[in-house]
């Protein structure tokens, strides 16, 4: 993690530094926002699945919806800072994807709760896997 981090802070400093020299402000901007965008959501994410799945308040609803929010803006400025250099059917279909990405997160983070039965369920059948019906899984895999 932190090799990645540090990978991350190098190229995003050259790429400000790019950014900048050619007057690009809103390249700039862009960078900085998911640079620091990222971040916030590898916490929003940590606290949320501290939570158990059972919990059902109104912070772990606001921490879905920041979760949610930091997701979808990023997905959209990609698709944003990308769409001139393609073709509008490409970059139609990219905002598509975006919408159906944000969609999907909003499900996950925000609508879904996960019933403690499906949990049991599924703990249990995995449970009764033998060693060998592990290994032939992880070798197709």
């Amino acid at each position: 993690m932190i090799y990645i981090s540090l990978l991350m802070a190098f190229n995003i400093l050259v790429n400000i530094y790019r950014a900048y020299i050619r007057e690009q402000y809103s390249l700039l901007a862009f960078i900085l926002f998911v640079y620091f965008s990222f971040f916030l959501l590898l916490y929003f994410s940590y606290v949320y699945r501290r939570f158990s799945s059972k919990e059902k308040s109104l912070q772990k609803d606001i921490i879905g919806l920041v979760i949610w929010f930091l997701y979808s803006a990023i997905m959209f400025g990609f698709v944003y800072q990308f769409s001139p250099i393609l073709g509008f059917s490409a970059a139609l279909f990219l905002y598509v994807v975006a919408i159906a990405g944000s969609a999907v997160f909003f499900y996950i983070y925000v609508v879904y709760e996960e019933d403690e039965n499906e949990r049991k369920w599924f703990y249990r059948s995995v449970s009764l896997l033998s060693q060998e019906q592990w290994d032939v899984i992880s070798e197709k895999v």
